[in-house]
Formats: C-alpha cells, structure tokens, sequence
C-alpha cells in the first residue's frame, strides 16, 4: 500500500492563487469558461470570472452583452417579459441520468429552498436574496406559487392569491415578478404549483378538473419564460391525496408544456411512490430529511436509497431535495440542530451516490419565520445574517469540483472504497473521487485507471483549496491519508486523474 504525500510546494501555491491551472476539458471534452464565485477570504484563489450582479428588473444594463459566462442578461422588466438568455432550458443529459443545457452543457443541481420568498418579501428583500445566491453559485430557487402555511395570508402588498378559476392577478403580478428575478439573476425557478396539503389534502383547493385547468393555467402563464422546472405536490404522498389532484395538476402542465421537466416532491424518506412510473414524472426526487440522528445512519440510508433509484428503470435523474437543512431540529426529533458539517457530509454523500446535485437549506431561512406556534416574521435583518451561513457559502465548491471533470460519464461506485460507511466513491471517464467524511484513511481500487500515470488531489469541501500529491501507477489498491487528523469537520476528497487526460485542478472549470 503507497501513502501518497503532497507535493512540494504546489499546496502552498494553490492555496494563495499563484498559480492557475487553465483550460478546459472538464466537461466531456468541453471548455467553459471559470465560473467559481469568491463570496469570502477562504474562497478558492486563482479562479477568474466572479459572478456578477444581475441588473435590477426594469433598468437598462450597457453592459447586456459581456455578462458573466457570457451570456446576455435581459433589460426587460422583471414583471412583463423574462430575460432570454440569462438561463437556458433544461432537458435529460445523454445517458438520462444528469442534467443539461439546452446547448448540451452539463447542468449541476443546486437549489435553494424559499417556500415564503412570495409570500414575505417585498421587490427590494426578493432581489437582495436571489443576488446574493447567484453570487454564492446557486443554480436554482425552490418557489412554491401557492404555500399551505400562509395560503390565507397576503402578502406584504396586502394580495391573496383567489381560487381554482378566479385568480387574483394583483398576487400573480407579484408571483411572476420573483419568477423573472430569479432568471434574471441566471437561477432556474424550481415551480412548486401548489404545496402540501393544498394539493388533495385537508386543505385541498380543487376538485380534479379545477387542477387540471390551474396546471394548464400555471403552463401558460411561464410559457415562453426559460428554464423553468416544475414540482407538483410538496411533502405528501399518494395516500394524502384525496382525488388525484397532483397527479391532474401535473398532466394539465405537460398537456401544455410536454417538454418542460415536471416531477414530484417526494415525501420524508420516499422519492417519487406511487408515482414512479407516471408517464409525466421526468426525474426522481427523495428527501432524505432531517431525522436520521447519527451520521452513520445517515449515511447508509442516503447511500443505500440513492443506488436503488440509480439501478432503477427508466433511467433518469434523481436529486436529493430535502437532505439535512444547516441548523434545523426537525421538531426536536434528535435534540439537536444540524451542523455545517452534518449538512455538508449528507450532500456530498448524496451527489457522489448519483444524486445529480442537491437540494439546500438554512433554517429557518426557508419559511421567513422562527420555529413555533405563531411563527413571527423576522426582521429582514436577520434574513441577511441567514443568508451568510456556513455551509449555504460552501456549496459552490461541490458545485465546482463536479463540473470540472466529465459530467455525463459519472457513476457511483462505493465498492471502489470497500463500501466503508462514511466513504462516499464515484468514477468517470479519467477519474476517480472518494470522499473521506471525517479525514479517515482511505483504500482505494485504482483498476478503472490500471496502467495509466495517476495525478493525485486532495480537495478541500470546506473552502475549495487543492493540495496536490505524487504520481503513481494506477491499477493496484492503494491507501490514501487526507491532511489532518481523523475527526468529524475533516473531510476531504481524493481526486484520481488519468494524468494523460490533462484535466485542470479539482474546481477549476
């Protein structure tokens, strides 16, 4: 067994950004240009192209034509017309199992969670949040239209929504003002039509052909706006459903949109139940939650539920929406709140399982209140200091480091680590990448790279350095020591490279 070491001096020049290891190549033989946002001092020297504030909807930008990665950011108003360029839409990748761009660019899932974005927010509070996740790498917001908890509250423009056929177009005005934000600021609008219990539950707004008819409504009204995805349902299952309305809301919006991607949000420990095999369900999702108290338990259950759905036919995407929030107590279920940590290992855990990215959130970030009975609004203030936490900052990174190597290609594979809980392995065409949940050592089955010159990283989830190790031969087991000491908030990731592939540093794309 080889103990690799690191490598001379590159760790230190890594670290302090002197020097950049250019170039494409990361993406199934693609070059993209370097989009890894710095939000802090502990951000990733050496990358280029931080993200750049969306301009506000409705102001002129003379700058429209050189925005960030390139793309042209719309000038329209947020309301009326939605930017045409600033996200593409979203299909099934190659093989069915990840995302792409309509131009055939991997697409990494993150997604933030704002179940109340519409309903407590002003214009002004809306666009601080949506800049803010765009300049920490967010892809995506998670926006429910109509949400059980405040459905008979206004919002802070005094609108309620109205009913199935009688809509309240002042609320809808302000509804599609978030849609069109997100866009503009280069986020996908994950549409959540009707949330919870309002979707066949006990506090079901529809008859079934009145959810057929709002989903065909819902379709129309984000027509021609890009890269919008939808979830039907939210947080309960066919068993909650009195008359198949989720189901008739799904079916109204693929009967007008039948390319746009449609799904359902899964409930606690489920992915997609009894609608698995629904001819309108495009990509799976599972909520892992927030109940699985020890970290070995959460392990083996995101790990084991995962690979089932990756062996599951059709093939087709599956994310882990609702994996451990920062911070949540769940109700007090494990006594305790979710570290940073205990967030970020269940993340990267799901995605190297094959989850195609991941769901996030910072609670009580998602619902705009604090935890209780009466659930008082905060002062925005505290939605600001929300919004800076911890792990919330480092999701970027995960982001990065998956799409600089051959996105489509990827598999999991916990074998190739001896299937050792808290190890999470995945593979590609070139590559190899284990992470280590605690820093532990780790053995290694090199035989997807055997005879080829390996290139060796030890890449930092917390903050998206690279340590550089040795060279060595692939194809034999080998044993791997992260830096450090072996303790829960050391985790790292062993990147593999076929060296001949000249891939770029770990996160850099």
């Amino acid at each position: 067994m080889r103990q690799l070491r690191v490598a001379g001096i590159l760790p230190l020049i890594f670290s302090l950004g002197l020097l950049s290891c250019g170039g494409g190549g990361g993406q199934d033989g693609q070059t993209t240009p370097d989009t890894l946002s710095s939000t802090n001092s502990s951000a990733v020297a050496g990358d280029s192209g931080e993200a750049q504030d969306a301009p506000q909807p409705g102001a002129k930008d003379p700058n429209a034509a050189t925005q960030a990665n390139g793309e042209t950011t719309a000038t329209d108003s947020a309301v009326t017309t939605a930017p045409k360029a600033a996200v593409q839409e979203l299909t099934l990748g190659p093989n069915g199992r990840f995302f792409s761009n309509a131009d055939g660019s991997p697409f990494f899932w993150v997604s933030d969670t704002q179940w109340e974005i519409i309903h407590k927010s002003t214009r002004e509070q809306a666009q601080e949040v949506l800049a803010d996740r765009q300049t920490k790498g967010f892809t995506a917001i998670q926006i429910p239209l109509l949400f059980y908890w405040s459905i008979g509250s206004p919002t802070l423009y005094g609108e309620l929504p109205g009913g199935p056929d009688n809509w309240n177009e002042a609320y809808w005005e302000y509804a599609d003002y978030i849609i069109d934000a997100t866009i503009a600021h280069q986020m996908h609008p994950i549409v959540f039509p009707a949330w919870g219990n309002l979707s066949g539950g006990e506090d079901n707004l529809f008859t079934a052909e009145e959810a057929y008819r709002y989903g065909q409504w819902v379709a129309t009204r984000y027509k021609d706006r890009p890269g919008v995805v939808f979830i039907a349902g939210g947080d309960r299952g066919p068993a909650t459903d009195c008359c198949g309305i989720t189901e008739a809301i799904a079916k109204g919006i693929k009967s007008v949109s039948p390319n746009r991607l449609v799904s359902f949000h899964a409930l606690y420990r489920k992915r997609n139940e009894g609608y698995t095999d629904a001819n309108w369900v495009d990509f799976s999702t599972y909520q892992t939650s927030h109940n699985k108290c020890t970290d070995a338990e959460e392990y083996s259950e995101v790990t084991a539920t995962m690979l089932e759905d990756w062996e599951a036919t059709p093939q087709r995407p599956i994310i882990n929406i609702e994996p451990r929030y920062e911070d949540i107590g769940d109700g007090g279920t494990c006594g305790y709140a979710f570290t940073p940590y205990q967030a970020r290992i269940s993340a990267y855990w799901s995605v190297f399982a094959g989850s195609a990215g991941i769901g996030y959130s910072k609670s009580p970030l998602w619902y705009w209140a604090q935890w209780g009975d009466n659930q008082p609004d905060f002062d925005f203030n505290r939605i600001r200091e929300l919004l800076n936490a911890e792990f919330g900052a480092q999701l970027q990174y995960l982001k990065a480091l998956m799409l600089s190597r051959p996105f489509f290609s990827r598999v999991p594979d916990p074998a190739l680590a001896g299937n050792v809980n808290g190890v999470g392995a995945t593979r590609g065409d070139g590559y190899i990448m284990v992470y280590a949940g605690q820093g532990q050592t780790i053995q290694v089955d090199t035989t997807s790279l055997s005879g080829n010159t390996v290139q060796a990283w030890w890449f930092n989830p917390r903050d998206g350095s690279v340590i550089q190790a040795n060279n060595f031969i692939g194809g034999a087991t080998e044993s791997f020591d992260p830096p450090g000491l072996e303790e829960a908030g050391n985790d790292w990731v062993l990147v593999l490279d076929d060296q001949a592939r000249g891939f770029p540093r770990p996160g850099k794309y």
